[in-house]
């Protein structure tokens, strides 16, 4: 997977294919910072970014075999 973090959106890239899966609107971010969550096998990979709403957090779950996401925001 691979993570393009630009000011106001936020790129995911399925790595082997550089394939876009996602393109997410994320708060103004100048820094690009994103939490990258995820192990040597991992089954599913977890992001956070900047929610759009200021003052909250985008999670989002990505699984290994399927490219779908489950998003949560708190």
């Amino acid at each position: 997977m691979l993570v393009v973090v630009l000011e106001t959106k936020t790129f995911i890239f399925a790595f082997m294919a550089l394939k876009l899966i996602e393109q997410v609107d994320t708060f103004s971010n100048p820094l690009g910072l994103v939490g990258v969550a995820t192990a040597e096998k991992a089954i599913c990979k977890t992001i956070a970014l900047l929610n759009p709403l200021k003052g909250s957090i985008k999670v989002i779950n990505y699984s290994k075999f399927f490219f779908h996401s489950n998003v949560g925001s708190w």
